[in-house]
């Protein structure tokens, strides 16, 4: 399984999940692509929809400069998790949860295609 195929999964479930509109509820334009609020190379929350946001070419570039806040654009719930998650290295997770990184990536695609089915 590519990281290629589980980041269009991943970008498939978001908007599954989360809509085909801006995230910023300033704008409401169309969705370009989405967003990772944690960086892509922190791999525990690289598949993770919690770790999206769909945003427009115009906030995403805004967001990447750091002109506006992607964190005030999702859920308290999600905040504190990400806050969580962003302190756990990938070998530590792997081994709490007593998995190969091929089987922790194998769980991951499973769960995308099953929230990319339910948002059908």
């Amino acid at each position: 399984m590519t990281d290629k195929y589980l980041l269009s999964l991943w970008s498939k479930a978001v908007l599954a999940s989360k809509g085909d509109v801006c995230y910023n509820p300033e704008c409401g334009q169309p969705v370009h692509s989405c967003h990772h609020i944690l960086r892509v190379k922190h791999k525990v929350t690289r598949y993770d929809v919690r770790n999206g946001i769909p945003l427009c070419a115009e906030c995403h570039r805004k967001v990447q400069e750091r002109s506006i806040s992607d964190m005030d654009m999702i859920p308290e719930t999600d905040k504190l998790w990400l806050r969580e998650a962003a302190n756990i290295y990938i070998k530590d997770w792997l081994v709490k949860l007593g998995m190969t990184k091929a089987e922790f990536e194998k769980i991951q695609a499973d769960m995308l295609k099953r929230i990319i089915r339910e948002g059908e």
